[in-house]
């Protein structure tokens, strides 16, 4: 059978294998107790029925089990949390490393005003929904030459009647032409997805799919813009090479003013210095006529006086 391209998912960090780790380790910390539970019950039913224990010593020996399980799976989880906290605090501690290294120093308690600053673009028509009021730490500086912002951001999303979750993204973003119309590139998240990515309800959503060369990059990457000519100016051989190598998890939406690189959740610290670079080094990849790009379907407006 032939193996998954790696670039299909993108690359996965210690940081997520170390999450990925301690919550296998957990489950099976977990089954372990369980599976013994339903041995020692099965012995003790045995031993009871053949008489080669008596009803109290089998007894005992179920109990024993119960109360065992009970302590580990009670034990387990606390466990996981703090280890989960743990690796947590030394990926920031990473991640903040790699930030002064390229010049940013993040700002763990920020006011009103530099959220509202950090967020600039952002919100209800750009790349990610909420209020600035989630931005749980953001730092911003110049980074290559360009103005770059870099936030944590929380929102909830309301999913119908008493059901929510929490989605949690880190962001890199800079500034570019304001009159360049939102284009997003992501991989699908799942194999439903992946496949429902060419159906009307994905186009729905995301717009018409653009014709690019690059087979490995169709198969991993969905795109959605309101401009196709403007996607395929963009979508370059190399930059759909760039965007393959990047992390899994991580996503592209550049237009309306802002470029920018998103990530689920926390980065890991490896891949800060690449993400902070990446919204201009990007831009850098872009061909010289797009600096310069109107949109191709701007209405014509009536002159009032009648035609000259």
């Amino acid at each position: 059978m032939k193996r998954p391209d790696p670039a299909l998912k993108g690359e996965v960090g210690p940081y997520a294998r170390t999450k990925d780790r301690i919550n296998r380790q957990t489950i099976a910390l977990i089954l372990i107790p369980i599976v013994l539970c339903g041995a020692a019950l099965g012995l003790s039913i045995y031993l009871r029925v053949t008489g080669r224990l008596p009803p109290p010593s089998a007894d005992m020996l179920f109990w024993g089990a119960v109360v065992s399980a009970g302590v580990i799976v009670v034990v387990v989880p606390l466990t996981t949390v703090a280890r989960l906290m743990r690796a947590s605090a030394d990926n920031r501690a990473g991640m903040s490393r790699a930030l002064r290294g390229v010049g940013l120093e993040i700002n763990t308690k920020p006011t009103k005003e530099e959220k509202e600053r950090y967020f600039r673009g952002f919100g209800k028509d750009g790349a990610i929904k909420g209020a600035a009021k989630g931005i749980v730490w953001g730092c911003e500086g110049t980074v290559d030459g360009s103005p770059l912002r870099v936030f944590r951001h929380k929102h909830v999303v309301n999913a119908g009647t008493n059901a929510a979750h929490v989605v949690d993204q880190q962001v890199a973003a800079t500034d570019c032409p304001p009159q360049w119309p939102l284009l997003r590139a992501w991989r699908p998240g799942t194999n439903l997805e992946r496949w429902l990515r060419g159906v009307w309800l994905i186009k729905s959503v995301a717009g018409e799919k653009p014709t690019l060369e690059n087979e490995t990059f169709n198969e991993a990457f969905a795109v959605s813009c309101d401009d196709m000519g403007f996607a395929e100016l963009v979508l370059s051989p190399e930059v759909q090479a760039r965007l393959l190598t990047l992390p899994a998890g991580v996503w592209v939406s550049l237009g309306n003013g802002i470029a920018a690189v998103i990530a689920k959740g926390e980065w890991d610290a490896t891949f800060t210095e690449r993400l902070a670079r990446e919204p201009s080094a990007l831009l850098g990849m872009l061909p010289e006529e797009l600096w310069s790009w109107t949109p191709s379907d701007v209405p014509e407006i009536p002159n009032e006086n009648g035609p000259t």
